[in-house]
């Protein structure tokens, strides 16, 4: 259900469970009972998708020419289409309505990763959306292999009382 910079969120809560006396089984079942993710991925372009089969060549080359981004959605360990807009800007916008769309951001830890984008914009307003600070990392080579450089991704990873 992890990977990536949200992984290492789930394993500070770990370190803190092991800090607080918790023994194995009692912080497996915390954190299967507890630990949620919801994350949104913007590929660049649909060439990665293309390549690894997850979408056709007409599709990617009609997708390209027409401007078509799709945003994906990263929930239970399971990637999907959320929408698909046109233009990129307009899929980073509507990645971080779709993210912060929660009704207590308080108990969230909220999160942007990239590789090559500048998204120092997009962060600032990212957090004003969700009153909170933003933790800024990049993306691996786990998900980049899947959806290639130039991908934008956010999310918000649920936090677990320790």
């Amino acid at each position: 259900r992890y990977a990536c910079a949200p992984f290492k969120v789930l394993i500070k809560y770990v370190k803190e469970m092991i800090k607080a006396g918790y023994d194995g089984q009692m912080i497996k079942d915390k954190v299967e009972k507890e630990a949620s993710m919801f994350a949104i991925i913007v590929p660049e372009n649909l060439t990665y998708l293309k390549r690894g089969g997850r979408i056709s060549p007409a599709a990617a080359a009609l997708g390209n020419m027409l401007k078509i981004v799709p945003v994906l959605k990263v929930e239970n360990g399971a990637i999907d289409v959320e929408t698909k807009v046109r233009t990129t800007k307009k899929a980073y916008q509507v990645a971080m309505e779709h993210v912060a769309n929660v009704e207590n951001k308080d108990d969230y830890e909220w999160m942007m990763l990239s590789v090559d984008n500048d998204i120092s914009e997009y962060k600032k307003e990212f957090e004003a959306m969700v009153q909170k600070e933003v933790i800024v990392d990049s993306l691996k080579a786990v998900i980049m292999c899947h959806v290639g450089p130039g991908t934008f991704a956010l999310g918000r990873i649920k936090k677990i009382k320790v």
